[in-house]
């Protein structure tokens, strides 16, 4: 089936060339990232886009209820819970594809406590993780996951590098409702008060109606500098370039 690309992505205005590059950067330094975001406001289809950026030489493990990604990934697995009609509980498939030890694991939807506590629990073991979360908030679905009935603790979720929150806009582009990231938001670590702190490099501007970047101040640009010897500025110039 067709695989949703980071050019798609942009063509269709859902994220600007700054964000899809900044995104780029974050996957080629090993970062998690969380797609929040309503019903049709094209979750799945960013995830999708975004494991282009994955190395091609490492493994990749997809666990879903059904398949419904394509990853043009010589070394994908995809695992769904339905085989030979027989129902598998997607935490198992989890657990089963953390044993196999690949470099990226992907969960299609956190919707349940079981899994998300075995996600959360592969990324503190040092598995890059990609998965999605019906939310229309960045502070909906901290909320979501660190309360019943998920229940993550809250020092497993600063593993999460990345929140990007999607929605689907009601002005028509075209013949089709457009679809927009509208908070882009970085996890950097949890206060004694259990307050999470956090940076917000990418944001919606309503009144001019485009995604407006503040980069310069961005966490993830610090660490990205941090982990490849470059300069923030170096990190920037890359991002712009790329």
């Amino acid at each position: 089936s067709y695989a949703f690309t980071p050019v798609d992505l942009y063509e269709s205005g859902t994220y600007s060339s700054t964000a899809i590059s900044y995104l780029w950067m974050a996957v080629d330094n090993d970062m998690s990232v969380l797609f929040g975001g309503g019903t049709a406001s094209g979750k799945t289809s960013t995830l999708e886009a975004i494991l282009f950026f994955t190395e091609n030489n490492q493994q990749i493990i997809s666990v879903e209820d059904r398949q419904e990604l394509s990853i043009p990934h010589k070394n994908w697995i995809p695992k769904n819970n339905n085989v030979n009609d027989e129902n598998i509980d997607i935490s198992e498939l989890l657990m089963s594809s953390i044993r196999q030890r690949p470099k990226y694991i992907v969960l299609d939807e956190i919707r349940g406590g079981s899994e998300a506590q075995t996600l959360f629990q592969a990324i503190s073991t040092g598995h890059t993780s990609y998965s999605t979360m019906h939310a229309d908030s960045v502070n909906s679905i901290i909320n979501r996951l660190t309360n019943p009935p998920i229940n993550v603790p809250k020092q497993l979720l600063i593993g999460i590098d990345i929140i990007c929150i999607q929605n689907q806009s009601n002005v028509e582009s075209g013949s089709k409702p457009s679809r927009k990231v509208k908070d882009i938001r970085e996890v950097i670590n949890l206060r004694d008060n259990g307050e999470f702190q956090s940076k917000r490099p990418f944001r919606w501007d309503t009144k001019n109606n485009e995604l407006t970047n503040s980069i310069e101040d961005s966490y993830v640009v610090d660490e990205i500098s941090r982990l490849s010897q470059m300069s923030t500025e170096d990190v920037i110039s890359e991002i712009k370039r790329r």
